[in-house]
């Protein structure tokens, strides 16, 4: 719940203007592509009130910039164990650039639709509502692979 004003901003504001320009595909990418700039970007200007300093909400607008991209483009975006693999390997060797939190969201995030891919994982009985038990075991099981692949501490 702490997140909640993030996430609502960030739905409504994307949400909004993608309704306001007749859902169009292009609009809602320039979008999100805005959203990642202006995270990547020392002077903000669309989420300038999330502090950078708040490190569990400075992210979350970025990730659902992510999030949104690779739904609208499914169809063109390859993920594989080479872009997991390849996103490692930056994440390691870039670990203390100003992008980190960044390339390290996009690591975690490849790694579990690949996950998501494997006939073993996606064969398992499909349940009625993942959305409370994503919120009650994701949180964990997220900061435990951040503070343990890593190295830190506040997610």
């Amino acid at each position: 719940m702490w997140a909640i004003s993030a996430e609502c901003f960030a739905c409504v504001l994307i949400f909004a203007v993608f309704a306001i320009c007749s859902f169009n595909k292009k609009i809602a990418a320039f979008i999100c592509c805005a959203t990642i700039i202006d995270f990547l970007s020392k002077n903000r200007f669309i989420f300038y009130w999330i502090p950078e300093t708040n490190t569990d909400l400075a992210p979350i607008p970025f990730c659902y910039a992510i999030g949104i991209l690779v739904a609208l483009y499914k169809e063109k975006i390859i993920i594989n164990w080479y872009l997991s693999i390849g996103l490692l390997f930056l994440s390691h060797f870039f670990n203390n650039c100003f992008f980190t939190s960044a390339l390290q969201y996009m690591t975690i995030f490849s790694i579990v639709l690949c996950l998501a891919k494997c006939k073993l994982i996606a064969n398992f009985p499909k349940m009625k509502d993942l959305s409370y038990g994503i919120f009650l075991f994701g949180w964990p099981v997220k900061h435990n692979v951040f503070v343990h692949i890593f190295g830190m501490l506040i997610i």
